[in-house]
């Protein structure tokens, strides 16, 4: 369904993007996050990672990671989309040293900076969680600033 004036914005870095056929959707480099929408990347976006992608993400490149969720934080509508499960992140991962308890402690961080995260679980529900929440925040802000 078009709803007129909303355009996906794409980040140009993310390397396999979700795609919405039929909707208007253009590639650029995002400030922050992978999605947003055109015209409003500074108050919506989503980060999305896989389930791998987001442990790699918050050990070894912990602090760049969390200094732009930092930045995130208090600006609008974020949030950040992981292609896992509760349970896959609470069990062992025999492809990498990191516990279960060291992914829950950065879980809980994120939330302390007030960072909302999604856990999907696949992509497929992680691609249809973004678009519900690029939409739903483009029609907040549109009703509260029309």
């Amino acid at each position: 369904m078009a709803h007129d004036g909303f355009c996906l914005a794409v980040d140009t870095r993310e390397q396999l993007p979700y795609s919405w056929p039929g909707m208007p959707t253009v590639r650029k480099a995002l400030p922050r996050g992978d999605y947003s929408v055109v015209g409003l990347e500074d108050r919506i976006g989503v980060e999305r990672k896989s389930h791998a992608d987001f442990v790699m993400t918050v050990t070894r490149h912990h602090d760049a990671f969390f200094e732009k969720m930092e930045d995130c934080s208090g600006r609008g509508w974020f949030v950040v989309v992981v292609e896992a499960t509760a349970a896959a992140l609470d069990s062992p991962m025999p492809w990498t040293r990191v516990t279960p308890s060291v992914i829950q402690g950065n879980l809980v961080k994120l939330a302390c900076l007030g960072v909302p995260v999604h856990l999907a679980g696949t992509r497929d529900r992680g691609q249809r969680f973004t678009y519900a929440f690029l939409l739903r925040a483009w029609e907040e802000i549109r009703r509260l600033h029309p």
